[in-house]
C-alpha cells in the first residue's frame, strides 16, 4: 500500500481509528502490524475496545494459565477425526442396510424431525449426493 505521500505502509494497519482511549481520529499514526498493540499508550484499554479477552495475552500451553493447545489434557471429550470418520462410516452403513437411497440428495432434518434451513435464503438443507 502507499501512502498520499509516495510512501511505503507495508507492515501497518490502515484505518483512521485506534482502539485506545488517547488517539482517536483520522489524524493517529496507524497501528503497526506485530506490535502487538504495544505502540498504544494503554494496550489493555485497546484490547478491551477489540473486546479481547484475557486469552489475547496468553501463551498457547498444556499448564495452568495457557490457552490450552490442541494436545492439551485439559480438553475431555472432544472426538478426534478418526472418530468422526469411523462414526460416519457406521451410519452410513445402517443407512444401507436400511434401504435408504445414498446416490440422491435428501433433505437434512434437525433433532427435533424438522427440515433444517439454509441460513442465507431459508430454503432446506440437502444432504451431498453420493455419501
Amino acid at each position: 500500500m502507499t501512502d498520499t505521500n509516495g510512501g511505503t505502509t507495508a507492515g501497518v494497519v490502515a484505518g483512521p481509528l485506534r482502539p485506545d482511549t488517547t488517539a482517536q481520529g483520522a489524524s493517529a499514526a496507524p497501528l503497526v502490524a506485530g506490535a502487538d498493540l504495544f505502540d498504544l499508550s494503554n494496550p489493555a484499554a485497546g484490547r478491551i475496545t477489540l473486546s479481547l479477552g484475557s486469552a489475547a495475552v496468553r501463551d498457547v500451553g498444556v499448564t495452568s494459565g495457557t490457552v490450552a493447545a490442541g494436545d492439551d489434557a485439559r480438553i475431555t471429550g472432544a472426538a478426534s477425526a478418526a472418530m468422526v470418520a469411523a462414526a460416519l462410516a457406521a451410519l452410513r452403513a445402517e443407512l444401507i442396510a436400511a434401504g435408504v437411497p445414498l446416490n440422491t440428495p435428501a433433505t437434512l432434518l434437525g433433532l427435533d424431525g424438522a427440515p433444517m434451513l439454509g441460513p442465507v435464503d431459508g430454503s432446506p438443507l440437502l444432504s451431498p449426493a453420493g455419501v
